[in-house]
């Protein structure tokens, strides 16, 4: 397992996307809006990864308070690139930004 550091690595992602390369960190969405029923794509640019990596993940409210926010898919791939895939499961829309804590596993 790799070492998490004192300090996580951090990134803000852009449109849904966002670059931290690094085997483990946390990246903030944008302020989301995302209607119930609807999901949100965020992927991750990351050195570390490739289509065999197992990449795990944690879900947290950031700034959001709406909705009902769950992690459905993580996708590592070759190219240095995972996408999640985070699924509106509530009755009301997000409201602001989400926190995806991630680790990659080589």
């Amino acid at each position: 397992m790799p070492a998490l550091p004192q300090s996580p690595q951090q990134a803000t992602a852009v449109a849904g996307a966002a670059k931290l390369n690094c085997d483990s960190g946390v990246v903030t969405s944008e302020a989301l809006a995302t209607a119930a029923g609807a999901s949100y794509t965020l992927t991750l640019a990351c050195n570390e990864v490739t289509s065999k990596s197992l990449v795990m993940a944690s879900l947290q409210n950031g700034s959001n308070s709406g909705g009902d926010p769950s992690l459905s898919r993580i996708v590592p791939a070759d190219g240095g690139t995972v996408t999640f895939t985070v699924v509106n499961r509530g009755a009301s829309a997000f409201n602001g930004t989400l926190k995806i804590g991630f680790v990659v596993f080589n």
